[in-house]
């Protein structure tokens, strides 16, 4: 599911995970598992294909048509997130210095 390269490994698209890992091993085909989430067929390819992320309305559906939770799926998406902007994103931005603490 991740990928190894020399920036570590590359956390899983929460779209490769269903695609790879949860679709296969389900009874519904692809178009009655997206009426079962009740999104559109269209929408759950762009999510398999790793066109779109994951979001929280997203993650509730899938945490109970699958019998996980919410939070399973977002932490998926949010590792896959950090891991791309930390390689794309070229931040310079300074530290804050901490003043001393206020009684």
């Amino acid at each position: 599911m991740a990928i190894h390269s020399s920036m570590g490994m590359t956390p899983a698209h929460p779209g490769e995970y269903l695609r790879e890992d949860v679709l296969p091993y389900i009874e519904p085909s692809e178009a009655e598992f997206a009426k079962i989430l009740g999104i559109d067929q269209n929408h759950l390819r762009a999510i398999l294909d790793e066109r779109e992320g994951i979001n929280t309305e997203i993650a509730l559906r899938l945490g109970q048509a699958l019998g996980n939770n919410a939070r399973f799926w977002l932490t998926l998406q949010m590792q896959h997130d950090i891991w791309n902007a930390e390689r794309t994103l070229k931040l310079n931005i300074p530290k804050v210095k901490q003043s001393r603490a206020q009684n």
